[in-house]
């Protein structure tokens, strides 16, 4: 059994806020290098020894908020709508464009 000194509140911890996060942004398996990435360094946060956190936990947390911020930049290119084909009346237009600039010289 651990003693009292190694056990810390799930609060504590990075994990159970990582998954959360990771269901929010909804990878897609094109992610799945970066999610690893993002775990592993949860992971990682959350074995530091104490005596490390102060000098570790900064540049730890850094990189994991930076695969983050690339995965919700990916989800959020997902949930743009596709760029619509120019309508009939678009396409006139540009043709009519093209036209006077030919003419023009």
């Amino acid at each position: 059994m651990a003693n009292a000194r190694s056990l810390r509140s799930a609060d504590a911890l990075i994990g159970p806020g990582l998954t959360a996060t990771l269901a929010a942004i909804e990878p897609v398996p094109a992610d799945q290098a970066l999610v690893s990435l993002a775990r592993a360094l949860a992971e990682t946060a959350d074995s530091m020894p104490p005596a490390l956190r102060p000098t570790m936990l900064p540049q730890t947390s850094g990189q994991l908020v930076r695969v983050l911020a690339e995965l919700e930049k990916r989800a959020a290119a997902r949930r743009r709508p596709a760029a619509r084909a120019p309508s009939r009346l678009q396409q006139l237009r540009a043709a009519s464009a093209a036209e006077d600039a030919t003419r023009r010289g």
